[in-house]
């Protein structure tokens, strides 16, 4: 994949976030726009750093979507946050660590949520 003009200010309005978190919002809708994607967020949750938590995302997600989310998602995703915790710090997750494979982890609630709930 050759990257474009529009893929370098992406990234570049990333790092830009990064240093003024004010900015997440903007640095999301690029990021979005470039998957023809509706939302975008991010999560970083470090315990040993909790100044530098951050949970930001484009644009609000729609009331229905988050009651939706927080009476069926959360449980669920705070077994998967558990199990999070207990990898090495710094260590990248492959979801296949998880899951036997991919279309176990597509059926997931907290994934088809992502996709169907909010209307990505």
């Amino acid at each position: 994949m050759k990257l474009g003009p529009q893929h370098l200010d992406a990234i570049a309005a990333t790092y830009e976030a990064a240093l003024a978190p004010e900015r997440w919002a903007e640095a999301l809708d690029r990021l979005a726009h470039l998957v023809g994607a509706t939302y975008a967020s991010i999560s970083l949750i470090e315990d040993a750093f909790p100044e530098c938590h951050i949970n930001a995302t484009n644009k609000p997600w729609p009331a229905a979507a988050m009651t939706e989310y927080k009476k069926s998602i959360v449980p669920e995703e705070a077994v998967y946050w558990r199990a999070l915790k207990t990898l090495a710090p710094q260590h990248v997750v492959d979801d296949t660590e998880f899951f036997s494979d991919r279309s176990t982890y597509d059926s997931l609630p907290m994934i088809r949520f992502g996709s169907d709930g909010v209307g990505c």
